[in-house]
């Protein structure tokens, strides 16, 4: 085992070429224009925004990407550069060099103004910065983004006390470069919520817990908390501040790796100490890991992979002697995993047993592909070597509020009263996560144990040594949770499914039973455990399965509602039946009796949730995946527009649904694939669009231009029972593949 520095240094990774004087804008311009270049390369250092934690207390995870002079041709880079794209590879490219606004929208495919209102995302810090309301101002002004300000209510400032005149002492230890980029993040990615800081008169876990309760008691509906500590420190009391029913508690995973393992490069093997960070250890929170996300030139997710900047088998690290930072995570040592994680698919193979795991859900964090956002608030000696205005921010300080954000942007908690839970009813749909399967944030760096030697036995638990605890793979896994976003519908929680099984027959007088068994659960480990029926004479009943006696005959309409052993409830479904007459005769010297067989008639129900899509990105083809609950017939209309995808002339002298192109008036739409299919039976329903010849040529030049395809459809289903159809739009953007 080789010796290690026992000092307390920054981390320090990669950055630009360009030296600290010379402008982005700058050097990208004297760079010649050739469209196949590959991008030039620049160099950084990381460091740290805030110190190690001292006992009691959490430490904020923001890290700061510092450009460095690039090393002179056939020279070594200097200690601690590593290279990194400008931009993460996109066009759009921020003022120090990092991500934009409109990159994490295109990444991560939402509407940043589509929804939010009524939102208040909390977020949590210490000390205060008093140049953080306009630093938000000049961070709005350069992005185009609505002004949020004290004035107009969408912007408040208060200490942990609830007070905004009574506020913490003045930052000097770097928290302050922390509550920046919290507040700009969320304000970026969400424009339309209220943001509320709350600012804990220090970082010890009893005053953040005590700012994170006040801002519940102050209506967040969303709580950021982009820091940590060992989960052993805090006690009951801090604990229960990150439990609030219905508000998601959002914690980010740390920037030490499985564990906090890559300590030992500075300071040598680990003493017991191997644990995850709290609070994202708490079965009640939101963990956020962290990734290093790699863009297409228009902006799109080209690649997502675990975020490690170690190296594999740390041969970074362990070169330069220092922590040169990776998502967070482990298995708890203290808590037990929730219901709905521990049934998940793929949580057997990490090793946690019943243990909670981080993390639930990733996001970008990587300082190399960080966001630029505005700070000019000197917190002293500190900040010795940051700059001030414009820098490049990242760590799972990005990704917390990141995530938070997007909670915001789909209505908060959404009345789940864990929303974590809700991340998991959609952990194997394709169409609304992006599968991070590459990399690891332990030792190894997603190395198999053939090629990393176990390390364990001489540095301490610094590796899951072939779990998936610290190794990304298909599916759930300890790094990135279920994966990263793609839109909004990763945060909106799905519901029970309820279906009535009438009885074959139905007559007055005699008792006869109706089941919910056949409803169902979206989510993992969930089950139906009630039901409430509404049989509509008038009387009610409860149970999975109930008896019920109809005293006349004649057509009733019985209502089911079920529920989960999460607390989640159905929409109620509805069920026509018809009670036949009692058996009986009269009059004269005899009778004879007929029995009347009652006949159940489902009333129509064309409903269906969205569909899941899944791309073939060699012939680009979409296949989809819904359910109906009766039989019917399911049709699709998928269309583009005309025109340079999407970015048409103007309509003007063009009747309704056309456009001038070239002169020449030319349908708005072009058809990408038109069909039907007849459903015989209530279930699954898979569709496959294979492109037209108009649209596989314009998914060629697409991919020529390096960009994707916006094609929207329109799915529409008629129960064959009666009824109006139900019709849902949806949007994908469809890549072709070389």
């Amino acid at each position: 085992m080789r010796s290690l520095s026992a000092r307390r240094s920054r981390v320090i990774v990669a950055l630009c070429s360009f030296t600290v004087a010379l402008s982005l804008v700058a050097c990208l311009t004297a760079l010649p224009a050739a469209v196949a270049q590959p991008a030039p390369k620049h160099y950084a250092q990381v460091l740290k925004a805030c110190p190690a934690p001292a006992p009691g207390n959490a430490t904020c995870f923001a890290l700061v990407r510092k450009p460095v002079a690039s090393p002179a041709p056939g020279k070594a880079p200097s200690a601690g550069a590593q290279p990194f794209v400008v931009g993460g590879g996109a066009a759009s490219v921020g003022p120090a060099g990092g991500l934009t606004p409109e990159d994490l929208a295109s990444a991560y495919g939402y509407s940043p103004t589509a929804t939010g209102a009524g939102q208040t995302v909390g977020i949590v810090d210490a000390f205060d910065d008093s140049a953080i309301e306009s630093d938000l101002g000049e961070f709005d002004t350069h992005y185009g983004l609505p002004a949020c300000t004290t004035a107009s209510g969408c912007f408040k400032k208060v200490g942990q006390t609830g007070s905004s005149s009574s506020l913490p002492a003045a930052d000097t230890s770097g928290w302050s470069v922390e509550i920046a980029l919290d507040v700009e993040t969320v304000h970026a990615a969400c424009p339309n919520c209220r943001i509320l800081l709350v600012e804990g008169n220090d970082p010890s876990f009893a005053n953040l817990a005590a700012a994170v309760n006040e801002a519940v008691v102050l209506g967040a509906t969303v709580v950021s908390n982009s820091y940590g500590g060992h989960e052993s420190g805090p006690g009951s009391t801090e604990r229960a501040a990150y439990n609030h029913a219905g508000v998601p508690i959002v914690a980010s995973t740390g920037d030490d790796g499985y564990y906090g393992w890559d300590w030992v490069n500075e300071f040598g093997p680990f003493e017991g100490e191997e644990m995850p960070n709290f609070p994202a250890s708490l079965a009640s929170t939101v963990a956020v890991g962290g990734t290093t996300l790699k863009l297409e030139p228009d902006g799109s997710r080209a690649n997502e992979t675990v975020w490690n900047n170690n190296g594999p088998g740390d041969a970074i690290g362990e070169e330069e002697l220092r922590r040169e930072g990776a998502t967070g995570g482990g298995c708890s040592k203290l808590f037990t995993a929730q219901p709905w994680q521990h049934a998940v698919a793929g949580f057997a193979a990490t090793g946690c047993g019943t243990t909670r795991l981080d993390a639930d859900v990733s996001a970008v964090a990587d300082p190399l592909t960080g966001l630029d956002i505005y700070d000019t608030y000197n917190c002293g000696a500190a900040c010795t070597g940051l700059d001030v205005g414009w820098e490049t921010i990242g760590g799972t300080s990005l990704s917390a509020p990141f995530v938070s954000s997007l909670y915001g942007l789909a209505g908060g908690g959404n009345g789940v009263s864990d929303p974590a839970l809700t991340l998991y009813g959609h952990a194997t749909d394709a169409s609304l996560r992006f599968d991070v399967e590459k990399g690891g944030n332990g030792f190894c760096g997603g190395e198999s144990t053939a090629e990393c030697v176990k390390p364990n036995s001489t540095l301490g638990e610094v590796d899951c040594e072939g779990t998936t605890a610290c190794n990304a793979v298909a599916g759930f896994d300890g790094p990135s949770g279920i994966g990263t976003p793609k839109g909004l519908g990763l945060f909106k929680p799905l519901l029970p499914t309820a279906v009535i099984s009438p009885p074959g027959s139905l007559i007055a007088g005699t008792a006869a039973s109706f089941s919910a068994g056949a409803s169902s659960d979206p989510y993992p480990g969930g089950s139906i455990t009630g039901a409430s029926w509404d049989f509509g004479d008038g009387t009610t009943g409860a149970g999975v399965s109930a008896s019920h006696v109809y005293g006349a005959p004649g057509t009733d309409t019985v209502t089911l509602t079920v529920s989960d052993a999460y607390g989640l409830s159905s929409n109620a479904v509805g069920a026509s039946v018809s009670v036949g007459a009692s058996p009986g005769g009269g009059g004269g010297g005899g009778s004879t009796t007929t029995a009347t067989t009652a006949t159940v008639a489902v009333v129509p129900n064309s409903a269906f949730p969205t569909a899941h899509a899944a791309l073939n990105a060699k012939t680009g083809a979409i296949k989809f995946t819904t359910s109906v609950l009766d039989p019917g017939t399911f049709s699709w209309l998928a269309t583009f527009q005309n025109g340079k995808f999407g970015a048409f002339a103007s309509a003007s002298k063009c009747k309704t649904g056309f456009v001038k192109l070239a002169g020449k008036c030319l349908p708005a739409k072009i058809v990408f694939a038109k069909g039907s299919k007849l459903v015989g039976a209530p279930g699954s329903v898979s569709v496959t669009l294979k492109p037209s010849a108009s649209a596989l040529k314009a998914l060629k030049k697409a991919r020529r231009q390096k960009k994707g395809l916006p094609v929207t459809i329109v799915f529409s289903f008629k129960s064959s029972l009666g009824g109006s159809a139900v019709s849902h739009t949806q949007s994908v953007t469809v890549r072709l593949e070389k």
